[in-house]
């Protein structure tokens, strides 16, 4: 994806002048909440960051904010206290994880080049209600439980696989011994020395707790690749011909085509999610630099796109400008964001250029 970002030159002084006024004014557009414990309150008014068009990209680079980690405690109800924030679900389709799947994370800033976790618990009850409990490894905090949700899938760029050939007495055995690491440190060993199976070492790195757990509940580790020196990253358990994969990081951009072109451009937008989300689009044509920042003050259209379909929209020409943009937003308790498609180079013969970004949006209160 071309991080590169190109900036929009005005014609002419009465387009500046154009630009300053709609700066000055505001406006605020409804959210569609996608988590039925999510808060509604967004104020469009407090942007919090904003991106490039990386998109996706940008964003997992960038934040490595682990907020989905919990400690070494074990809760038959997990309280508030023990959450940075609620999990949240319904944009992604988590009806077939189970017990013992493992989440290789590609976005991570950890020397392992990446992360690795496996599911102890489809779900475990909280003060937030059922949620997909993890164990894992990290610098922050050593062994730890942590939950898999929407935000963590989409930010980290997480995939989900499981290891088809052992069985549900095995993975108990597995969840069991790494249970017993709670607590216990993270080290990655940078030198030659390989990787160690032994209950007994006092800390782990991500993937390397996971193959041991899978050696004491089948009677050998995970067959997969390693390095030279011996150590089994987190890509390798994902990468081996031992798992197959459950899940991968999902699109939370909408997808676009023109249909039609004239005074009005038509286009097919396609909602991939597994949630209703609220398309807001604008009627007619925009500037790029608004339509990435979503600096859309008038003609604003907002139209309800129910999971996995598709609706076609007209767009109409507007003087100079050459921009088509579309969004929703993601609303939960700690931050919102709002995901934009936009395209402009706009041809007849149905080609543009599409280009993705998004901004985070404060909560109220």
């Amino acid at each position: 994806m071309n991080n590169t970002r190109k900036r929009f030159k005005f014609l002419g002084t009465l387009f500046a002048i154009a630009l300053m006024f709609a700066l000055a004014t505001g406006a605020s557009y409804p959210a569609t909440v996608i988590s039925a414990s999510a808060e509604s309150a967004i104020s469009e008014a407090a942007i919090s960051e904003t991106a490039s068009n990386a998109g996706i990209e940008a964003l997992a680079d960038t934040s490595f904010n682990r907020d989905h980690l919990l400690s070494g405690h074990s809760y038959d109800n997990t309280p508030q206290s023990e959450f940075v924030r609620r999990p949240v679900y319904g944009a992604y389709d988590l009806s077939e994880i189970r017990v013992g799947d493992i989440i290789y994370e590609e976005a991570d800033n950890s020397p392992e080049g990446g992360h690795a976790a496996i599911v102890s618990d489809i779900s475990h009850d909280s003060y937030y209600g059922k949620y997909i409990q993890t164990i894992e490894v990290t610098p922050e905090k050593g062994v730890t439980y942590g939950f898999l949700d929407d935000i963590r899938i989409y930010e980290f760029k997480a995939n989900i696989c499981y290891l088809y050939s052992s069985n549900s007495a095995q993975i108990a055995t597995v969840i069991e011994f790494c249970k017993s690491q709670l607590g216990k440190g993270y080290w990655y060993d940078t030198d030659s020395t390989p990787m160690d199976d032994d209950v007994n070492q006092p800390d782990w790195y991500s993937s390397e707790l996971i193959h041991a757990g899978y050696k004491a509940g089948m009677g050998r580790g995970i067959m997969a690749g390693t390095t030279a020196d011996n150590h089994m990253l987190p890509h390798h358990l994902f990468d081996t011909w031992e798992t197959e994969t459950r899940l991968t990081e999902g699109d939370m951009f909408l997808d676009i085509a023109i249909v039609t072109s004239g005074d009005k451009w038509t286009f097919t937008v396609t909602n991939r999610l597994e949630c209703d989300v609220l398309l807001a689009y604008n009627s007619k044509l925009c500037f790029e630099n608004d339509a990435k920042s979503w600096n859309l003050k008038d003609d604003v259209v907002e139209v309800t796109l129910n999971k996995r379909s598709s609706v076609t929209v007209r767009v109409k020409t507007n003087v100079f400008a050459t921009t088509a943009a579309f969004s929703w937003v993601l609303a939960n308790s700690k931050v919102n964001r709002r995901f934009i498609t936009y395209a402009y180079n706009l041809s007849k013969n149905g080609s543009m250029t599409v280009k993705h970004s998004f901004i985070g949006i404060n909560t109220n209160g």
